[in-house]
């Protein structure tokens, strides 16, 4: 389960940074969470999932 948590994490991390790329919006100096924010917060959790599926914190 983890394994196919961290693809669908990182799949979304790729669809939000197609989205960012098409909307050409500048990843950086913006006033809320842009389409960019996203796609890093979808892959950190992927690793995040990754990491502690490798640390053993799901049991398996």
């Amino acid at each position: 389960m983890p394994a196919s948590l961290a693809a669908l994490l990182s799949l979304a991390g790729f669809v939000w940074l197609g989205l960012a790329i098409a909307r050409a919006e500048p990843p950086i100096d913006s006033p809320h969470l842009t389409a960019w924010d996203a796609a890093l917060l979808s892959f950190a959790a992927s690793f995040g999932v990754q990491a502690a599926a490798h640390l053993g914190a799901f049991g398996s």
